[in-house]
């Protein structure tokens, strides 16, 4: 059995127009393998969409999500209302947030073990 190497070379001492021959069937069938993989790739992306949800069904979901609905608000409604945020109002300094919200945090997890053990 001959090398692939060997094969190589024995093309390479071929003349020109058959050495284009050869190329064009090597491309031609890369081609065709590469277009093939890509028609099964759609076929099961179109069967994939085809076994989803109908659009009614989306489309109810969605605008259950949206803002407006179940009593959440749009930026521009919030814009329009002209509420402002109000820092001074805190009972914790600016600087100390985070730390307050640590141990709120680090509180409410020991209070949650504590009911656990119960």
């Amino acid at each position: 059995m001959r090398s692939l190497w060997d094969t190589i070379d024995e093309i390479r001492e071929k003349p020109e127009e058959i050495r284009r021959r050869y190329m064009f069937g090597y491309v031609s069938v890369t081609m065709l393998l590469i277009v093939g993989i890509w028609l099964i790739s759609v076929q099961e992306s179109f069967r994939s969409v085809a076994d989803t949800e109908s659009l009614d069904v989306v489309k109810d979901r969605a605008t259950q999500s949206l803002p407006g609905s179940l009593g959440t608000q749009s930026l521009s409604e919030l814009f329009e209302k002209g509420e402002k945020l109000d820092a001074s109002s805190t009972s914790v300094p600016v600087e100390d947030f985070f730390e307050s919200e640590m141990r709120m945090k680090n509180q409410s997890g020991e209070t949650q073990t504590v009911n656990e053990r119960q």
